[in-house]
C-alpha cells in the first residue's frame, strides 16, 4: 500500500508539472472580437496563421476587441483592446491606427494586421515561439522629418448620386438617390453639413375582364419625393460638455409636407469623459427652437402653415466591451404653446456574448406619436398611395423588433479560411 501511494504521487507531481509547462508550447488562442464591417476576418486568419484562431472568447488566451468609428477625413479610426485571459490574464493593451477615405481594402487590411501583429509580441514573448519571431525596423532617414501641410485644412467634401431600376410585365420601379457631405471634424469643433434628394416612382398594370371578355388594364403610378439639408456646429467646452446648434430643412411628399425647417441651439453633456468614447458613451442632449412647415394640403387644423417652437432632450448610451455592445436611445420633444402636441421614441439594439457558444442579439425600437396632426392632410387618404409608399396612415404609436439567440459548439478551431464555391446560388 505505502508502495502504492508513492506512485502516485509521484504521478500526481509529474502530471502538474507536465501540465504547467504546457502553456509555454501551445500556440496562443486568439478570438477576434468585431461586431462592425471592416475588420477583414478571413484575410486576418490568413495572415496571422501563427496563432490558434478560436469561435469564441471563452475559450481564447487573447480576445482582441476591435472598434471602428468614422473619422472627420472620411476614413476610419480603429481601436484595438488586446485583452488577455487564462495564462495571460491581466495582460492588456491598446494600439490605435486611422485610415483615409481614399485606402483601398487592401491597403486598411494590411495595416490592420500590422497593428495586430505588433500588439501580438507582448503574448508570445513568454512562450517558446519567441524565437521564430523576427523585427524590422527601418533604419533612420538623414532629412529630417516635414509635416506637410494640409492644403484643405480639414475640409472634406463627398458629392455623390445612386440609383435602382426593377421591372417586369406588369411594374416596374425607378428610385434615384443625390448627397452632398460637407464636414470640418477637428478635436474642439466639429462642422457637418448634409443634403440629399430622394425620388421613387412606381407603376402597376392590372388586367382586367369585363363581362364580354374583352380584356382591359388600369394603370397606377405613384411617385415619391423628398429632399433634406442639415448643418450643425459643435464647439467642445471639455471633456464632458459641449455646446452646438443645428438648422434643417426638408420636404416629403408622403408626409404632405412641401418645405419644413426648424433650427435650433443645443447642449450635451456625457457622462463618460471623450477620451473613453470608442468604449462606453452616455450622453444627454437638449435642444430649444422652432418648427416651420408649409403643407401642401391642409391638415386636420385646417392650415396650410405651421409655426411652433419646441424643445427636445435624448438620452443615448453605447456601450462596446469585450461582451459584446448595446446601443439605447430615448428621447422627446414637445411643443411650448401647445402641449398636446408631443412625441417620445426610443430604441434599444444589443449583441450579448452570454456564455462559451451562446449569443442573444435584438434590434427594436418604438415611437408613441401624438403630433400628426401637424402635417397629416385632412380629409380621404388615397388607399393606393398609401400601400405603394405615398402615403401615411394615422397612427398613436410605431414598433419594430427583431431578435433572436444562436448556439455554437464542437471544435473550437477556427483558423481554416476556404472560399471555395462561396456565393454560389441554389434553387
Amino acid at each position: 500500500m505505502k508502495n502504492l501511494l508513492n506512485i502516485i504521487a509521484l504521478c500526481t507531481l509529474f502530471c502538474f508539472h507536465n501540465v504547467y509547462g504546457q502553456d509555454s508550447l501551445h500556440r496562443p488562442k486568439l478570438f477576434i472580437n468585431c461586431s462592425s464591417w471592416g475588420c477583414y476576418e478571413d484575410y486576418v486568419r490568413t495572415e496571422l496563421s501563427f496563432f490558434d484562431f478560436v469561435r469564441d472568447r471563452f475559450q481564447a488566451d487573447v480576445q482582441v476587441l476591435i472598434i471602428r468609428q468614422e473619422n472627420g477625413a472620411g476614413g476610419a479610426s480603429y481601436t484595438l483592446n488586446f485583452i488577455g485571459q487564462g495564462r495571460f490574464k491581466s495582460q492588456t493593451d491598446t494600439l490605435k491606427f486611422s485610415t483615409k477615405q481614399a485606402d483601398s481594402d487592401d491597403m486598411i487590411r494590411k495595416k490592420l494586421v500590422s497593428n495586430l501583429k505588433i500588439g501580438l509580441v507582448p503574448y508570445i514573448k513568454s512562450t517558446d515561439f519567441l524565437d521564430q519571431i523576427t523585427i524590422d525596423l527601418p533604419k533612420r532617414k538623414t532629412e529630417d522629418a516635414v509635416i506637410k501641410k494640409d492644403p484643405w485644412n480639414f475640409w472634406v467634401f463627398t458629392v455623390g448620386m445612386n440609383g435602382s431600376l426593377t421591372a417586369e410585365s406588369n411594374s416596374k420601379n425607378f428610385s434615384q438617390n443625390s448627397f452632398v457631405n460637407i464636414n470640418r471634424i477637428k478635436p474642439n469643433l466639429k462642422l457637418q453639413f448634409n443634403a440629399s434628394y430622394n425620388t421613387n416612382k412606381s407603376e402597376f398594370i392590372f388586367p382586367e375582364q369585363d363581362s364580354l371578355g374583352n380584356i382591359t388594364s388600369t394603370k397606377v403610378t405613384v411617385r415619391n419625393e423628398s429632399h433634406s439639408a442639415s448643418g450643425i456646429l459643435v464647439k467642445t467646452i471639455n471633456e464632458h460638455w459641449s455646446w452646438g446648434g443645428y438648422y434643417q430643412n426638408w420636404s416629403s411628399v408622403r408626409s404632405n409636407i412641401d418645405f419644413g425647417h426648424s433650427l435650433a441651439p443645443a447642449i450635451e453633456y456625457n457622462i463618460f469623459p471623450t477620451s473613453k468614447n470608442t468604449q462606453k458613451q452616455f450622453r444627454w442632449i437638449a435642444q430649444t427652437g422652432a418648427w416651420n412647415l408649409d403643407l401642401k394640403r391642409i391638415n386636420e387644423r385646417d392650415k396650410d402653415t405651421e409655426m411652433l417652437p419646441f424643445y427636445r432632450i435624448d438620452g443615448i448610451l453605447s456601450l462596446t466591451q469585450p461582451w459584446g455592445n448595446i446601443e439605447a436611445g430615448v428621447g422627446g420633444h414637445q411643443f411650448y404653446l401647445e402641449k398636446e402636441l408631443y412625441r417620445f421614441d426610443g430604441y434599444l439594439n444589443v449583441n450579448w456574448r452570454v456564455f462559451e457558444g451562446f449569443n442573444f442579439y435584438m434590434w427594436s425600437g418604438a415611437s408613441y406619436i401624438k403630433d400628426q396632426d401637424l402635417y397629416l392632410p385632412k380629409g380621404s387618404i388615397d388607399r393606393n398611395a398609401v400601400l405603394l409608399q405615398g402615403a401615411i396612415l394615422p397612427t398613436n404609436f410605431s414598433y419594430y423588433a427583431y431578435f433572436g439567440v444562436s448556439y455554437t459548439f464542437g471544435s473550437i478551431n477556427n483558423s481554416v479560411v476556404n472560399p471555395r464555391m462561396n456565393g454560389m446560388i441554389f434553387r
